[in-house]
């Protein structure tokens, strides 16, 4: 029954964040408005039947801006989670398969990252490059790919050993190839899992980089930015404030559960395989 109930929880994760995405995608046909057009007589208006999240403090629909919202999110988050894999899947890969000055140089690279707070070296890159969707790609990928080097490194250092790795090195292949498709063909499960709660993370990131000011910038309809104009007039029209937090938590639970409950369907897995 907890197996069932495991996979019943994954189908419903993924199915939550297919629609977001799919709402997202197909934002300029499902939007009642434009996200961006300003009516300043219609300024905070209460949520209807005609604009049923209200309108902001510029006029704006909040439900046209709330269907918008999660495209930057989305798009950055995404594709700053796949670089910071790629680079944290090299790295940590050499790292565990050499045990020289290789692994020791590249575990104080490791170590110097990880002890760098996240938030304050986005802030400084995005700062120092300008607020723009490449300045907040680059500070998410400078700090996302340390973890998941380490947690490649051990997991490389434990699969080198095992039997099957040790008889692929008597064709004398190339240390790349033993250890891309062999070490690391290994490690897809605890890649999927780390690709969900990476990117769950990743989307915080941004909505507190947008909403601090160095993020994405208004006018674009994102979730972070809207909560920002929001903050201003929070008494007169919560509404606008909640829509986007409420999109922000679903959005970021989801992946971040997502990635838990793929890492315990995996482990049920593993030890099923062990009791055999």
């Amino acid at each position: 029954m907890k197996k069932i109930s495991t996979k019943a929880s994954i189908y419903f994760l993924i199915a939550v964040i297919a629609i977001i995405i799919v709402i997202n995608i197909f934002a300029p046909l499902i939007a009642p408005y434009d996200p961006t057009a300003t009516q300043m007589t219609l300024r905070n208006e209460l949520p209807s039947s005609v604009h049923w999240f209200g309108t902001d403090g510029l006029g704006r629909d909040v439900l046209s801006r709330v269907i918008y919202g999660g495209r930057g999110s989305l798009f950055i988050s995404f594709f700053a989670t796949c670089l910071s894999m790629l680079i944290g899947i090299f790295i940590g890969g050499l790292a565990g398969w050499y045990d020289n000055w290789v692994d020791h140089s590249l575990q104080v690279l490791m170590s110097l990252f990880q002890s760098l707070p996240g938030l304050s070296i986005s802030i400084a890159v995005v700062g120092v490059l300008g607020p723009s969707n490449y300045s907040i790609l680059i500070a998410l990928t400078l700090t996302g790919w340390s973890g998941v080097a380490r947690i490649v490194r051990s997991q490389v250092r434990e699969i080198k050993h095992k039997q099957y790795i040790e008889s692929a090195r008597t064709y004398l292949p190339s240390v790349f190839y033993l250890l891309f498709h062999h070490v690391l063909s290994a490690l897809w499960p605890t890649l999927a899992v780390l690709t969900a709660q990476r990117m769950g993370r990743m989307m915080l990131s941004i909505s507190a980089l947008s909403f601090i000011g160095v993020g994405l910038q208004p006018p674009t309809p994102d979730w972070g930015v809207m909560i920002q104009d929001a903050k201003t007039y929070v008494i007169q029209q919560p509404w606008a404030l909640i829509a986007p937090a409420v999109m922000i938590c679903i959005a970021a639970f989801c992946l971040t559960r997502l990635g838990e409950r793929l890492r315990d369907y995996r482990d049920a897995q593993m030890r099923t395989m062990e009791n055999m």
